[in-house]
């Protein structure tokens, strides 16, 4: 019910709800008994740790000891580390959404809050984790404030207070620092678990919404990735630390209040001082830029022709401008955040200084006990500000991303038309049954063969897989593969052709055996034998029964079909079947006609520290000042010291003097702090820079094997997660550790010169910092299980209509689930460990404070003087400490830096390289062997053949048989095994990469456009006039569609090229080769998407544009290679014929012949 449902509930999805309003608090209040004992064993159970927790070890964190221990003797599990059934993403993303849809219907799609319903989602335990928050921070004041202030009057005037008051005075001293300490600890311990929770919902609902929108134009990979990681982890840190927000005001009034009932109403100078400090506080968040994201996600989707354009200056140009504005943000916010961390730090001396002064020099009477005790109330008001101002930095940073969240859900397209990406208008589509689709683009996830022709079927039906390997020609190419259907398929289906994709993808619809299929041109990625086994077998045989629509530009098959739809410019032009549509004499006719008689010709028919430092002396000075009391009693006298600290330092003669000193060191300490903030801001930001700018330099570097094999998601999180924590956190937190290590540093050395004893207790804390060592290993795991997730989301947004036509949407979520969990929870321990960490630390504190004050009580004020005690009692409360562990993104981009191994070098300054050259054209294959990586097979098999200057050649075979190879070949993707290419007599292996690939071109198998203008995707080095731009398009047939683009050169281009079709992305890179005039260019289907007619007209266009130039044709299409003045015929990677197409169809049993008499006219 919505009752049960309506609060914060660990109880687990499968149990009862009980008639009891309680009952959805039963596993909360196990969590109360104080101790609970679990008899079976972490490392055999299957439950979370904390599930079994007790009271004490729940608040104490140390339920997580046995996990450190495992982690100690490397003898841990890592399945057993599984988040807990209360905390999974499923079940909060479920309440959450049930949450923001009774907000929606309470106030409407308008008006509702994703924020007011993040309050209720947290409700329950934020209260209590504010109640928590409030004793916590009453026991922190209690101690430094209301007991020292006694202790030190006790020891001022010894003989007034009895011996056993002052020990009863430290012990409560000690009882309210252990009262801190645990209810610090108990508080962060609920914040946890309710910021697991609260991420995962978002994480969960972010992707599901993802998931509902039927296209991706409306958001990029960037945007949605940087949602999905960076905005939800703002959520995490909002939950964890946005409860102190309403704490802190309270105890800061109590602060307020006494230290004016200490001092007097002086003390509301320190106090307006600390309050001006707060609100000068400059809070921005500064959104992670999506360009740069989006950039390198398109970069490394496309890196295969990024490398084969030579385009690597230009993406690094492109990268640098998103960089250089995204670095003056981050210098902007370096600079507001480091002086705003400088004033927070040092607002406690600016305030006790300014105090004071004013204090005494108005002629207000001023004895030590209360100097101390006011300058402690400062720092408990300073440490209040800290952390409310990084409660506040997280509270508006988490604000910003739930407005992203909210806007991205809410924009969402109305229905996805069955073959196309469109939005429906006026009318409806009605179907009976299940449907399968088949991409024209194929879309292949990481896995293995069988697992994406499976695509989550749980179920091997043997028979029916083996039929469906049959009928998609695919058994002869599990057979070259190194591990057959087990082999895994990098992502995006890198190791395999796009033959081989595209039969896979069809595999994966016939195995699915739906009652509807739809084919976008399944048959244009594979060679006219291969095409008319499909056609026969798969189509006709193993589909008979089933309802087809099949989109195809293979017009020989349109006689075999039911019914025929002729389409143009979105329109049906005519329908009915074969025989009905030539007898109309129509379009239909007209393209038969012109089919045929293309046919007749070829015979045949057919794709970053100063301030400390004199914040010490200020803090010294005041101790000496202290010590010089009324400047009549003299400090040396032992027999003063009973009084001493009673003394009125305004009394003094030499007051001004003092006073002139103490007020020059805030003069000097802004001084230090406003040059620290711009030197360290800078300093850090260009080491940040310098090691993004090193990383991107190192992977555009690598070798295709390194993209063949290595997750774009990992690599993507280095640049987007991992960069941020190196720009942002990292030293955000390090300006932190070294600020407090030197005022740590001064406070032991100063406690220590006071009692040497104590130096034992400095030692065993020092020990605890071993801790450390298995909290950056937990966070490594954190940081490593982002990766999967990031990988799962960016592979599910590239197959979003294969998905949606599978209806597979909730397994995608389940996965997706499953993966956020795993991060979660290693999220969780590592925020668990620090919490233990900090929980032992603040234990031995501590006792040291408490030994502090005892050796106060105890030792005699003729051997140390009462203000060097109270100077040692006031610095030993300051004694409290994520810093190596976040250095795990450093270590996880200097792994890139140091392990990629580098291509090679894009010019080679001793190479002999003619100015002209190439000049004719002329490709020579010597002995050349090739394979993609190491222990991988010979794809490549002995070429030795030669292309003459100028000539077209034809490039035929079978899917796999190693046509693409030569491509990559030709542009050295891969370097050789053996032998070598010459070109014009230039051994292509002794010249650099770049003054290679840029004197060739080629149009992919795959058009590939940018996010970007019309003009920046056919010349992004601005090297060709508008004229020359317009002829290009001309002459590609795409000048009329594009002068229809409101912008026209400068219209727009979305991701991956979405507002084009398939054809006429194919056409645009055409145009893009047309524009680099080079002497050689390959062409590796460029004409697959296209109709038959197009095809024509663009061969005419190649022969005409390409005269001059050496044109190597890659094609399934038998009549594109027709007129080539020569056929190469590939075989198992090797030549199996080459020469002038007629000699070789005259050729009795040549694989040519058979690849003709394949694409003949089929016969019923």
């Amino acid at each position: 019910s919505v009752a049960f449902n309506s609060e914060p509930t660990d109880v687990q999805d499968n149990e009862t709800p009980h008639s009891s309003p309680f009952r959805k608090y039963h596993q909360s209040l196990q969590t109360l008994k104080p101790f609970r004992y679990h008899f079976s064993l972490f490392f055999i159970s299957r439950s979370h740790p904390v599930e079994n927790a007790s009271f004490t070890s729940f608040s104490t964190f140390t339920w997580l000891i046995p996990i450190m221990w495992g982690l100690f003797r490397n003898r841990l599990d890592m399945s057993t580390l599984t988040l807990s059934p209360s905390d999974v993403a499923d079940i909060s993303a479920q309440r959450l959404q049930r949450l923001w849809k009774e907000e929606v219907a309470k106030r409407g799609p308008e008006k509702a809050s994703l924020v007011r319903v993040a309050l209720r989602f947290l409700r329950t335990r934020l209260i209590l984790s504010t109640a928590v928050s409030i004793f916590s921070a009453l026991s922190s004041f209690l101690g430094p404030t209301v007991l020292v202030y006694h202790i030190l009057n006790c020891i001022g005037d010894p003989g007034q207070s009895g011996l056993f008051s002052c020990v009863g005075l430290a012990f409560a001293l000690c009882f309210t620092e252990l009262s801190k300490t645990w209810l610090t600890t108990l508080e962060w311990a609920i914040n946890l678990r309710t910021a697991v929770r609260l991420k995962g919902a978002f994480s969960s609902v972010g992707f599901q919404k993802v998931m509902s929108l039927q296209t991706q134009r409306s958001i990029s990979n960037g945007e949605i990735l940087n949602i999905l990681t960076n905005d939800c982890h703002k959520v995490f840190e909002a939950v964890t630390f946005g409860c102190l927000v309403l704490s802190v005001p309270v105890v800061y009034l109590v602060c307020a209040s006494y230290a004016c009932y200490i001092l007097g109403y002086t003390a509301l100078i320190g106090v307006f001082i600390e309050v001006v400090v707060m609100f000068s506080q400059k809070l921005k968040a500064v959104a992670i830029k999506d360009g740069r994201i989006q950039t390198m996600g398109e970069i490394l989707n496309n890196i295969k022709l990024i490398k084969m354009y030579a385009w690597e200056d230009c993406f690094e140009k492109k990268i640098k401008g998103f960089r250089k504005k995204e670095k003056e943000q981050l210098k902007l916010m370096g600079y507001i955040q480091s002086t705003n961390r400088s004033t927070t730090l040092l607002s406690a001396t600016f305030a006790t200084v300014l105090t004071l002064l004013i204090h005494t020099v108005i002629g207000l009477p001023l004895c030590a006990s209360n100097a101390f005790t006011t300058f402690a109330i400062f720092n408990f008001m300073s440490y209040c500000l800290a952390i409310m101002f990084l409660s506040l930095k997280w509270i508006i940073e988490a604000g910003v991303s739930l407005k992203r969240l909210r806007g991205r859900s809410t924009s969402q397209h109305v229905m996805l038309t069955y073959s196309k990406n469109l939005v429906l208008f006026h009318c409806s589509i009605t179907a009976d049954g299940t449907f399968a689709y088949v991409s024209q683009q194929p879309w292949i996830f990481h896995g293995s063969v069988q697992e994406n022709i499976l695509m989550g079927c749980l179920l091997l039906l043997l028979h029916r897989y083996d039929r469906v390997v049959h009928a998609c020609s695919l058994r002869e190419d599990l057979k070259t593969l190194p591990r057959g259907d087990q082999t895994e398929i990098g992502e995006r289906g890198l190791n395999l052709s796009g033959g081989q994709k595209q039969r896979i993808s069809l595999a994966r619809a016939i195995y699915s055996n739906r009652d509807i299929f739809l084919l976008d041109d399944p048959l244009s990625a594979v060679d006219a034998h291969v095409g008319k086994h499909i056609f026969e077998e798969c189509i006709k045989k193993e589909l008979q029964g089933k309802s087809i629509i099949l989109v195809t530009h293979q017009l020989q098959y349109l006689e075999f079909c039911d019914d025929i739809l002729v389409l143009e410019d979105g329109e049906v032009q005519e329908t009915g079947n074969h025989q009905a549509l030539m007898n109309a004499n129509g379009r239909y006719a007209q393209l038969i006609s012109n089919y045929q008689m293309e046919e007749s010709k070829v015979r045949i028919s057919h794709k970053l520290q100063y301030n400390f430092g004199t914040t010490v002396f200020s803090n010294w000075w005041l101790s000496f000042w202290l010590n010089q009391g009324d400047g009549v009693s003299s400090p040396s006298n032992t027999s003063s010291n009973a009084t001493f600290m009673q003394d009125d330092i305004s009394q003094n003669p030499q007051l001004h003097f003092y006073q002139l000193i103490y007020g020059m060191t805030v003069i000097i300490t802004a001084l230090f702090a406003t040059i620290k903030a711009f030197v360290y801001t800078n300093v850090t930001l260009n080491a940040s820079c310098k090691l993004h700018d090193t990383m991107y330099k190192k992977i555009i570097d690598s070798p295709m094997s390194f993209f063949d094999t290595t997750p774009s998601g990992q690599i993507l999180n280095r640049f987007s997660k991992d960069q941020e924590d190196v720009d942002v956190e990292i030293p955000f937190h390090m300006a932190v550790f070294f600020q407090y290590s030197l005022l740590i540093l001064y406070t032991i050395m100063n406690i220590v010169a006071v009692f040497p004893t104590l130096m034992v207790a400095v030692v065993i804390m020092g020990v605890l910092f071993i801790l450390l060592l298995f909290t950056c290993q937990i966070k490594k795991m954190e940081n490593i299980s982002r990766s999967p997730w990031i990988s799962h989301t960016t592979s599910s947004l590239q197959g979003l209509s294969t998905i949606h036509a599978y209806k597979i949407r909730d397994k995608h979520i389940e996965q997706f689930n499953y993966l956020n969990d795993i991060n979660s929870n290693y999220c969780y321990l590592f925020s668990s460990a620090m919490c233990l960490l900090t929980f032992w630390l603040d234990f031995m504190a501590t006792v040291m404070f408490t030994l502090v004050a005892l050796f106060v009580v105890f030792s005699s004020n003729e051997v140390i003087s009462p203000n060097r005690k109270a100077l040692a009692l006031s610095y030993s409360m300051l004694v409290n400490l994520d810093m190596e562990a976040r250095f795990n993104s450093v270590e996880r981009i200097e792994e890139y830096i140091k392990d990629c191994k580098s291509e090679a070098p894009r010019h080679v300054k001793e190479a002999q390289i003619p100015q002209d050259w190439p000049s004719s054209g002329g490709i020579t294959f010597k002995d050349y062997k090739m394979r993609y990586r190491e222990n991988t097979p010979i794809v490549l098999n002995g070429l030795d053949f030669f292309i003459h200057p100028g000539e077209k050649l034809g490039i035929v075979g079978r899917t796999g048989s190693g046509k693409s190879s030569l491509g990559v070949a030709l542009f050295r993707l891969v370097e050789p095994a053996a032998g070598t290419i010459l070109i014009d007599g230039v051994d292509i292996m002794s010249i650099g990469l770049q003054d290679l690939r840029s004197k060739l071109s080629v149009i992919p198998q795959d058009p590939v456009l940018f996010v970007g203008t019309v003009r920046y995707n056919l010349d992004p080095f601005n090297k060709s006039t508008d004229e020359e731009i317009w002829t290009a398009l001309e002459r590609s047939y795409m000048k009329g569609s594009i002068l229809s683009l409101e912008g026209k050169l400068q219209a727009q281009v979305l991701e991956n090229g979405e507002n084009f079709s398939v054809g006429e992305r194919q056409l645009i890179c055409m145009a893009r080769a047309l524009l680099r005039n080079s002497k050689i260019i390959l062409l590796d289907e460029a004409t697959a998407s296209t109709d038959p007619e197009m095809d024509v007209l663009i061969q005419k266009t190649i022969k005409k544009a390409f005269q001059d130039s050496t044109v190597l044709i890659i094609a399934h299409r038998i009549n594109t290679v027709m007129n080539a003045d020569r056929i190469l015929v590939m075989d198992n990677g090797q030549v199996a014929e080459l020469d002038h197409p007629d000699v070789l169809k005259q050729r009795p049993g040549s694989l040519f012949s058979s690849l003709l008499a394949a694409s003949k006219t089929m016969k019923r």
